[in-house]
């Protein structure tokens, strides 16, 4: 089970206004990205300082044994259901604009999250939908490692 009383609120608060922070900077990097020389630079120091507090929170949260079951169990509660919510909002939205390509098998990759399996091996994304979501692969597949790596370190 998890225990999340070990999880300072001042910390917790300050970690929320810099993931936030984060978040507003690197939206602003997509745009502007092209225009202002060396963005990329407060970008990157911003995925960091997101990437850092999750994990972060992570081993707060479930540590001293990571119970596997209840750590998917979680992650589905809430972000799985807000995806399928998207993905059916977005689906809405490509039949009303007439949009090409809707039911492609890279349909089915891009709304369970995995564009990144396509953007690592260069595969054309003929689908609408997962157009960068790259970031969400890559917390699945970090998940699956700490899921993996916590059975090996934890007796």
């Amino acid at each position: 089970m998890t225990d999340s009383s070990i999880i300072d609120t001042n910390t917790s608060r300050v970690f929320d206004i810099l993931k936030f922070g984060s978040i507003c900077l690197v939206f602003f990097g997509h745009f502007f990205g092209n225009q202002i020389p060396l963005i990329w630079i407060p970008v990157t120091t911003a995925l960091l300082v997101f990437s850092f507090s999750s994990g972060y929170f992570t081993h707060l949260k479930y540590k001293p044994h990571l119970n596997v079951k209840a750590f998917w169990k979680n992650k589905f509660q809430r972000l799985g259901i807000k995806l399928f919510v998207i993905n059916g909002f977005l689906l809405l939205m490509f039949i009303f604009q007439g949009r090409p390509d809707i039911w492609t098998w890279q349909t089915f990759v891009n709304m369970i999250g995995l564009t990144g399996i396509l953007n690592c091996f260069h595969i054309p994304n003929l689908s609408p939908y997962g157009k960068g979501l790259w970031f969400f692969t890559l917390l699945i597949i970090l998940s699956l490692l700490l899921n993996r790596f916590s059975k090996v370190v934890t007796p």
